[in-house]
């Protein structure tokens, strides 16, 4: 996906936060977001930066972090579970 599209799709969720913000309801692609959806929008919100993020680094994803002693429950990316808040 290209730069250009992604932040398209970010300015529409933008706009949809700052409608629900303001207690008014939002469609995007035939769904209707109100104030009770302020989840569901940031969480897409924060979904579009990432991926913005992403294409400005020119879509590298982070390095795989393999530890010496094999943990199943270790992350394999500590940067994915700690990009919240980050933009």
């Amino acid at each position: 996906m290209k730069i250009a599209d992604i932040k398209a799709h970010l300015a529409i969720w933008e706009a949809a936060d700052l409608a629900i913000s303001r207690g008014k309801s939002y469609t995007v692609d035939g769904l209707t977001y109100t104030r009770q959806d302020a989840s569901a929008v940031r969480d897409q919100l924060d979904y579009w930066r990432m991926r913005l993020a992403m294409a400005m680094r020119g879509g590298r994803g982070c390095a795989t972090f393999r530890p010496v002693v094999s943990l199943d429950h270790w992350p394999a990316c500590w940067w994915h579970r700690n990009w919240r808040g980050r933009f």
